[in-house]
């Protein structure tokens, strides 16, 4: 069981009691229904929330809406694998003109931190996605001082995932499309690629 509960005397309680919906069964469009009919459908409703679709939203999981259409599909393709440095999916259905994504829950990780990568980046005029090429040794001669190559080399591990992936170098890498996950590993959650 999940941790939702449906209420279902409060619902009964509205729809027939309070709103006497129940006058509309066994006429025109709900003509094959009676009160017994219609409980007995919302008590399967409530098992079906309370169980199947309960237990898809446990910790750690979050609902994405998007209307991005190439997301989805890498987001499809992305179900059932795993790489460490790109955030896991549970499931990605079309509802109309959205797309819902169920991925696992990452947080945000620190600006300043993401920032001061970037910078080190620039100061040898490489983009984010070509990270492979800092050179460490020419950073500590012209500042003076050894790069923190900590949250770079996170950094690498999530690029060199989103390629695995065959996401490419077109990756969009920002501070707010990376998290943590619960054990504080840096992943991308936004698998869309720059056009």
């Amino acid at each position: 069981m999940g941790h939702y509960i449906a209420n279902l005397r409060d619902i009964e309680f509205c729809l027939f009691d309070l709103l006497g919906r129940e006058k509309l069964l066994g006429t025109s469009l709900y003509s094959d229904l009676d009160r017994d009919t219609a409980m007995g459908m919302l008590e399967e409703i409530k098992r079906i929330t309370e169980n199947d679709l309960a237990a898809s939203f446990v910790d750690g999981r979050v609902l994405k809406v998007t209307k991005s259409g190439a997301e989805y599909e890498i987001a499809k393709r992305l179900i059932g694998s795993k790489y460490d440095g790109i955030v896991e999916y549970f499931a990605a259905e079309k509802v109309g003109g959205s797309y819902y994504l169920l991925m696992e829950e990452l947080d945000p990780i620190d600006d300043d931190e993401f920032n001061e990568a970037v910078g080190m980046l620039a100061s040898q005029e490489l983009p984010i996605t070509y990270l492979d090429h800092f050179d460490e040794d020419e950073y500590e001669e012209s500042h003076g001082k050894a790069p923190d190559m900590s949250f770079l080399n996170e950094l690498w591990e999530v690029l060199f995932d989103l390629r695995k992936a065959g996401i490419g170098e077109r990756a969009d890498i920002r501070a707010d499309n990376l998290g943590r996950d619960s054990s504080g590993k840096l992943k991308a959650f936004d698998v869309m690629e720059r056009g």
